[in-house]
């Protein structure tokens, strides 16, 4: 049994306005790709109202020494 306490909180992710059909949505990411240097991660998204596409580059946090 776990404890609420266990539970990581999150800052809620912003609605974006798609730039096709103009609704706030939240993008639905569909795959991600993780650049040579390993610091970044390009996430690839679609909107669920029109299934227009783009993305968002993502800075990874690399693990603790």
């Amino acid at each position: 049994m776990s404890s609420t306490s266990d539970i990581q909180r999150l800052a809620p992710r912003n609605a974006e306005v798609c730039a096709k059909c103009k609704h706030k949505v939240f993008f639905r990411a569909v795959s991600s790709r993780i650049h040579a240097d390993g610091r970044f991660r390009t996430v690839y998204l679609r909107c669920p109202e029109c299934g227009a596409r783009a993305s968002r580059l993502v800075e990874t946090i690399p693990p603790p020494d």
